[in-house]
């Protein structure tokens, strides 16, 4: 905090009696007291000239008593009226000071008279010094609040110029405030960091330079740093004001530089057989060598045939500009769809914010039938918003999500011809709290794709069901064209990443199929319900969900357990 400048204007004094002296000046003084103070007088003894031993002097009595009625007004005692004497009955000479303190004054009006707008004052603050004891501590302290108000709001160099008006009982106080030029951010400094580089956090924060001080540049560099899930934010940000400048200053602490995914489920047969397990693993590492950049590996098994894999890296701030470069190579193989689809991406991503963008270029090769063998190249975007109070377990906020796809298609075989495929996903996930510690999770989605072929290819289509879409059946069993889906949980939060929950999640599905010689559209709504849990652990946090679908018994349940630990 810079020092502010305070300046007291004081409108009204007391006054005192003269000198009664039993004694000639130069008379040499045995002792000097004080009688009738309201405070000790060992509190007040240090401000007299006067000194048992020295000389009696019309001066030094009168700046005593100039200086004892002053220092009572500052301690309330506005009235103060304080006489000297002294008396040599007794043999020896004493000066005796005697304090008349009268009652005490109390704030009267306290105002505001500013020409400037100053949304970091209340009234509240300024009312709850209404009516209390005046006193010179009291009055440094409302101008210490103001000033302290307007340096959260970038003032460091307000002057507060109180100016009272007294009636012997109450004194009115007019705070003039001039709050001088608003701050701008000069530098940012990066605390705590033992592995990740300062420049990895500053290059996120190097927006907010030459910005003005505000509470919403703080709320601002707060979200920016949340959302570096690599480090840990202790404590708010904070601007510091020192000679050089204004300093935006962050403190934080290494976070997670990997995490690991694993889950295991069993499914029953769908012809009454016996089941079968499925499971994922999906390994990332974060943060490499401290420089921010990421790279994941997933597999996963989802039975009958049924296996994904993905391999994906991320580049962030590449090239030196606010972008996040990123390529991945996956493969989706579908036996019993018959077909397999070899997938890469690479695109570029920003982040404003709670908003994030990203685009980018997608090429597909579908190797299936002789028919149905194709590749594709095109577009894809994509945006997202999120506000959510706890990243992993959120009680309250939302989550909005929008991503595109356009490709052309070429195919393989036959007349070579091509055509036009998109592909639309959204996804609204809202967080309402309820009871104490609970609250209500609704997830909505929507699907879209369009092709210019009667009938969709089985690549093209959403493959839905199971513990991502709609639990309580099997994996990717329901082909759509479209898809409406609806989890709705109601969540009794354990912990800060624990919670048990119940679900139901339902999903209407329009599918083109051919019917003698002509394509119809069929619907299908199919409802899933269950409960699970996810705990927290020294081995990371713990995932049990139990789902039943349509005329499941509950033997034909389907379980899903995963574990997700950060290292």
């Amino acid at each position: 905090m810079r020092i502010p400048l305070v300046i007291f204007a004081l409108l009204f004094f007391a006054g005192g009696t003269a000198l009664a002296q039993a004694g000639s000046p130069g008379a040499v003084l045995d002792s000097v007291r004080v009688a009738g103070a309201p405070v000790e007088a060992g509190d007040l003894s240090g401000t007299l000239l006067s000194r048992a031993g020295g000389i009696l002097n019309d001066g030094l009595v009168s700046h005593d008593r100039k200086s004892l009625t002053g220092l009572l007004q500052e301690r309330g005692w506005w009235n103060t009226v304080v006489e000297a004497g002294v008396d040599s009955s007794s043999g020896k000479r004493v000066l005796t000071y005697r304090v008349h303190p009268g009652a005490p004054v109390r704030f009267g009006k306290v105002s505001v008279e500013t020409e400037y707008r100053l949304p970091g004052i209340g009234t509240g603050t300024i009312g709850e010094f209404n009516g209390g004891i005046f006193t010179r501590a009291s009055l440094d302290s409302l101008a210490l609040v103001i000033i302290g108000s307007l340096e959260d709001e970038g003032y460091p160099d307000a002057e507060v110029r109180p100016l009272l008006s007294g009636n012997g009982k109450s004194v009115d106080v007019t705070l003039r405030v001039i709050p001088g030029e608003r701050a701008v951010v000069d530098s940012i400094a990066v605390r705590g960091l033992t592995i990740t580089r300062d420049r990895v956090v500053r290059r996120e924060l190097n927006h907010l330079r030459g910005s003005p001080v505000t509470p919403g540049l703080l709320a601002e560099a707060r979200t920016t740093i949340d959302r570096l899930d690599f480090i840990r934010r202790e404590g708010n940000p904070v601007v510091e004001y020192t000679t050089d400048g204004t300093l935006l200053a962050v403190t934080l602490s290494e976070g997670s530089r990997g995490s690991f995914d694993g889950a295991l489920g069993y499914q029953p047969s769908a012809d009454g057989g016996s089941g079968e397990m499925v499971g994922k693993i999906d390994l990332s590492a974060r943060n490499l060598f401290g420089s921010g950049r990421s790279v994941r590996l997933l597999w996963e098994n989802l039975g009958e045939g049924t296996e994904d894999m993905e391999f994906r890296w991320e580049e962030p701030w590449a090239f030196g500009f606010p972008l996040d470069l990123t390529g991945a190579f996956a493969q989706e193989r579908r036996d019993t769809q018959g077909f397999t689809r070899t997938l890469l991406t690479a695109g570029a991503g920003r982040s404003l914010g709670r908003l994030r963008a990203r685009t980018g270029i997608r090429h597909e090769r579908i190797s299936a039938d002789s028919l149905t063998s194709a590749s594709a190249t095109g577009i894809e975007a994509g945006v997202s918003w999120t506000a959510l109070d706890h990243p992993v377990n959120p009680r309250s906020g939302v989550r909005y999500a929008a991503s595109w796809t356009a490709l052309r298609k070429s195919y393989s075989f036959g007349t070579g011809n091509s055509t036009a495929l998109t592909r639309t996903e959204i996804f609204l996930d809202h967080f309402i709290p309820t009871l104490s510690n609970q609250a209500a999770a609704l997830l909505l989605s929507y699907r879209r794709i369009d092709t210019g072929r009667e009938l969709p290819d089985p690549a093209d289509r959403f493959w839905l069901g199971g513990a991502a879409t709609l639990r309580g059946y099997r994996e990717k069993v329901f082909p759509a064209d479209r898809a409406l889906l609806a989890s709705m949980e109601y969540r009794f939060l354990t912990g800060a990443d624990s919670r048990v929950f119940l679900f139901t999640d339902i999903g209407h599905l329009w599918n083109r199929e051919p019917e003698n010689d002509r394509t119809v559209t069929r619907t299908l709504t199919r409802v899933g319900y269950g409960f699970g849990m996810r705990l927290n652990s020294r081995a990371g946090t713990l995932g049990f969900d139990y789902g039943l679908g349509r005329g499941d018994t509950l033997g034909e349940g389907k379980l899903h357990v995963r574990v997700s630990t950060e290292f």
